[in-house]
C-alpha cells in the first residue's frame, strides 16, 4: 500500500500541498504533467487507509467518481478520473480558487452584511442549471441515470474568483447502477434540507433535490437558518406539516421569488417545480435583474467578502494563483443589487448522516405534537424593530459595497446559540406584497354584567334546591 503525503506520486500526479482533510478522506493538490511541457492542477481527494478495508464505503467514494464523471456542465466540478495506485483510490477532480457558498456567507456574516435578493437568486439560478443537468445524465448507452444528488446545501456550492459556481460531492447520490446500494428504510443528506419523504424513508426523485434547493435559496435571502435552534424533531415536524414562513416575512424579497421558493418548499413533491431546469426558469422570470447579473460581477463579489481567504490560499501553495493585487483591474460590480448585504451563519454544524425517522421516533412525534404547526425563527424576528436601509447611509468601503449600521437582535433567552437562526437587519417592508407575521391570539373580553346576574340567579336557586332536598331527608 502506498503511504500517501505531499511529495508522493498518485498515478500521473505529484502531490504537492494539502487542501483538506476530513474523517473519511484528505484532500491535496495535484499536478500532471501535460504533452505541451505544462501542468495541470488538480484536486486529488484519497481514502484514508483505515478506511480502505470497509467495502460500503470504498463503493460509495467510487460512485461518487463515477456519477459525477458523467454529468458534463460548467455549473458542476469536473471530474478528471477516479483511479487506484498500490492499493489507494483517489479521485482527481477539477481544482478550483474558490470558497464554498457556506464559507461565503459566514464571510458576510462577519462583515454584518448580506447578499441581495438578485444576487442569492443568480447564485441559485447556475446551481438549478447544473442541477438539472445532473438529473438528466444518461450513461453511455443512453440511458437516464436517475441521479438524485440527496445532499445539496451550502457546503457543496463552490463559488470562484472568477464567478464561476459548481455543485459538488455526489458522494450520496442516489443513481442507477450504483455499486453501493442504501438499506432500506435508511435515509441520507443532511437533516436540515431534507425533503418531507426523505424523513418519510419514502422513495425519493429529483423533486428532494428541488426542496433542498429551495432551503438554500431561503436561507439565503431571509439571511437566517430556516429552522432556527429547533431540535431534530422539531425540525422533521415542521418540515411535515408545512409550518414554514416565506423568505419575504424577515427580509426584503421580491414577492415573486417568494412564491417560487414556497413552491419549491411544498410538502407535496407533484406542487414543487418538476424539474431543476423549471425551477431556474421561474427564478429568471422573477427577478429579471438577477438573471443580468454576470460571471465576473459575481467573480468581483467574492474577491471583495472572501479575498482574504483566498490570498492566505494562494500564499501556501506552490502554484501561481490570481490574487487581488493581479486583479486590481477589475472594476468593482457595478450592480446595484450587489451593494446590498447583511449577516448569515455557515452551516458548520450540520453533518450529513445517514439514517431516518424511527418506530420510536414517530411516537415521540406523535405525543407532542402541537395543535397547530410550530412557528419558524420568531425569536429572531422584531417586526417593531427599525432598521436602516443599506441602500442609504451607508460608509462605502473600498469593495464598491456598502457597510449599514447594524443592530443586535432582541434576545430574551440569554446568549443566543450559534445555530440559532440570524437577525434581519432590515425590517420587512408591509406593502401588502409579503404576508404578515402570525397575528397575536385575540385578549379576552369581559364578561357581560347581564351574565354576571344570570349566573348570580342561577347560582341561588340551586343552592336553595340542595338545601330543601337536605331538610326532606333528614
Amino acid at each position: 500500500m502506498v503511504s500517501v503525503d505531499i511529495g508522493s506520486t498518485l498515478g500521473p500526479y505529484r502531490l504537492v500541498a494539502e487542501l483538506g482533510q476530513g474523517g473519511m478522506a484528505r484532500l491535496f493538490l495535484g499536478l500532471r504533467p501535460m504533452p505541451d511541457g505544462t501542468q495541470r492542477e488538480a484536486a486529488i481527494k484519497v481514502i484514508r487507509p483505515e478506511h480502505l478495508q470497509d467495502r460500503a464505503f470504498v463503493e460509495m467514494f467510487l460512485d461518487e467518481g463515477r456519477i459525477a464523471s458523467h454529468v458534463n456542465h460548467p455549473n458542476v466540478v469536473r471530474i478528471h478520473e477516479v483511479s487506484e495506485a498500490g492499493g489507494t483510490y483517489f479521485m482527481a477532480m477539477e481544482f478550483l480558487h474558490a470558497v464554498t457558498l457556506a464559507t461565503f456567507l459566514k464571510e458576510l456574516y462577519r462583515m454584518s452584511r448580506r447578499p441581495s435578493p438578485e444576487v442569492a437568486t443568480a447564485i441559485l439560478i447556475r446551481v438549478a442549471d447544473g442541477l438539472h443537468a445532473a438529473h438528466e445524465t444518461c450513461d453511455e448507452a443512453g440511458r437516464l441515470l436517475d441521479i438524485v444528488h440527496r445532499d445539496v446545501s451550502p457546503s457543496n456550492v463552490l463559488a470562484s474568483c472568477g464567478g464561476a459556481v459548481r455543485l459538488i460531492d455526489f458522494g450520496i447520490a442516489k443513481a442507477q447502477g450504483r455499486l453501493h446500494k442504501t438499506s432500506f428504510g435508511r435515509t441520507k443528506g443532511k437533516l436540515r434540507y431534507m425533503a418531507p419523504e426523505q424523513m418519510r424513508r419514502n422513495p425519493v426523485d429529483r423533486r428532494a433535490d428541488i426542496w433542498a434547493l429551495g432551503v438554500v435559496l431561503w436561507e439565503t435571502l431571509a439571511t437566517r437558518r430556516l429552522y432556527g435552534s429547533s431540535g431534530d424533531l422539531d425540525v422533521v415536524r415542521a418540515a411535515l406539516d408545512g409550518g414554514i414562513q416565506p423568505p419575504g416575512a424577515y427580509a426584503d424579497v421580491p414577492f415573486a421569488v417568494d412564491r417560487v421558493v414556497m413552491r419549491c418548499l411544498a410538502v407535496d413533491p407533484d406542487q414543487r417545480p418538476a424539474t431543476a431546469g423549471e425551477l431556474a426558469r421561474l427564478l429568471r422570470e422573477a427577478s429579471p435583474e438577477a438573471a443580468a447579473i454576470t460571471d465576473a460581477e459575481l467573480g468581483s463579489l467574492v474577491w471583495a467578502v472572501c479575498g482574504h481567504v483566498l490570498d492566505q490560499r494562494s500564499r501556501e501553495l506552490p502554484i501561481e494563483l490570481p490574487t487581488r493585487k493581479s486583479l486590481a483591474h477589475l472594476d468593482p460590480p457595478p450592480n446595484e443589487a450587489l451593494a446590498r448585504m447583511s449577516e448569515f451563519l455557515d452551516e458548520s454544524d450540520d453533518a450529513t448522516v445517514v439514517g431516518g425517522l424511527t418506530d420510536e421516533d414517530r411516537a415521540s412525534m406523535a405525543s407532542k405534537a402541537p395543535a397547530s404547526p410550530p412557528k419558524l425563527a420568531s425569536s429572531a424576528f422584531d417586526p417593531g424593530r427599525a432598521s436602516p436601509d443599506p441602500l442609504n447611509g451607508g460608509a462605502t468601503i473600498p469593495t464598491g459595497l456598502q457597510a449599514p449600521p447594524m443592530v443586535p437582535p432582541p434576545s430574551t433567552s440569554g446568549e443566543v446559540p450559534r445555530a440559532d437562526v440570524l437577525a434581519s437587519v432590515e425590517s420587512p417592508s408591509w406593502s401588502g406584497e409579503h404576508p404578515r407575521p402570525p397575528i397575536p391570539a385575540p385578549q379576552r373580553r369581559p364578561m357581560p354584567l347581564a351574565l354576571w346576574v344570570l349566573l348570580a340567579v342561577l347560582g341561588a336557586v340551586a343552592t336553595g334546591v340542595l338545601t330543601y332536598i337536605a331538610i326532606r331527608s333528614l
